[in-house]
């Protein structure tokens, strides 16, 4: 339930802060308001593994409102998952943060309906990187989820381009 309530909310941010106009986001080819392409660079490992360039779908809210916010959908074995990223208490950019600190104000969520989704906890390692343009970053997140979750461990990490658009910076 946890998980579902934090999936949800996440949902809920990306899409209040700017989706594409008419809904959804455009293919990860075509150029959305931020003026350019989205981009991932992938590598999973631990539960599922696989690698991905390809993104099915990319929602850029970038940083406003005191948070940042970021969607991927890459295709991974054919199979697309969503990597949800916010970071709430957000004072722009350049930053890393710390994974392992406690109370961060950071989400990491990937997977899917069939893959499940893992979230960040307190068990979490590595960290996450907004670069000085706001654009672009990394994340090296180790989960190591309790086993009464069903989850095994799993890596995700992956840089990123997600052009933002110029009023959400």
């Amino acid at each position: 339930m946890k998980r579902f309530l934090c999936s949800a909310i996440v949902a809920i941010l990306v899409s209040a802060c700017g989706g594409v106009p008419g809904g959804g986001s455009p293919p990860a080819g075509n150029a959305n308001s931020g003026g350019g392409k989205a981009s991932i660079d992938l590598t999973v490992s631990g539960a599922l593994q696989g690698t991905s360039t390809q993104l099915a779908k990319y929602d850029c809210g970038g940083g406003q409102f005191g948070s940042f916010v970021l969607s991927l959908d890459p295709v991974m074995n054919g199979v697309q998952y969503n990597i949800a990223l916010l970071i709430s208490n957000y004072k722009g950019a350049p930053v890393t943060v710390d994974l392992s600190t406690p109370d961060n104000h950071v989400s990491v969520q990937f997977g899917n309906d069939q893959s499940g989704i893992w979230t960040n906890d307190s068990q979490t390692t590595g960290s996450v990187t907004i670069n000085a343009d706001g654009d672009t970053g990394a994340v090296d997140a180790h989960y190591s989820p309790p086993t009464y979750t069903g989850f095994a461990p799993l890596r995700v990490k992956f840089t990123f381009t997600c052009p933002v658009p110029a009023n959400h910076k």
